[in-house]
């Protein structure tokens, strides 16, 4: 045989497309971590995401009473019963953190202004000046 006879390439291609793999690197993670292969599930359908995107959406926390949020403006001309004014009433968790998620910091309030938590059966009392 010559020398040009020897250097020729293969260019039979005994494998199909279909069926070959890649070699995988001795240090691939997978390789490494038997977590890694054990975690190897399919991952959800669309279908199983909604379903599960939808369900904790309703997930709600009640609390055991309703609480109100009141805001105290510092009027001194008016009864302080006057100077309460009701902000709202939450009833779950959810409802709870939005409310105070959103109210501006106390700190950042008018001198005297500030806010009170009451649960929702607690009534004002009118004080008498007797």
């Amino acid at each position: 045989m010559s020398t040009s006879e020897n250097n020729k390439l293969d260019t039979t291609d005994n494998q199909s497309d279909e069926t070959y793999t890649t070699p995988r690197s001795p240090l691939s993670p997978e390789e490494k971590s038997p977590v890694a292969i054990e975690q190897k599930d399919t991952p959800p359908t669309i279908n199983e995401m909604t379903t599960l995107m939808q369900s904790s959406n309703d997930l709600t926390f009640p609390l055991e009473d309703s609480w109100s949020f009141w805001f105290f403006k510092n009027d001194r001309q008016a009864d302080w019963k006057d100077n309460l004014v009701q902000i709202t009433t939450v009833s779950t968790v959810e409802s709870f953190w939005s409310v105070y998620n959103h109210l501006q910091v106390a700190s950042r309030l008018v001198q005297g202004c500030d806010y009170f938590l009451f649960k929702t059966h607690i009534v004002r009392l009118e004080i008498s000046s007797n």
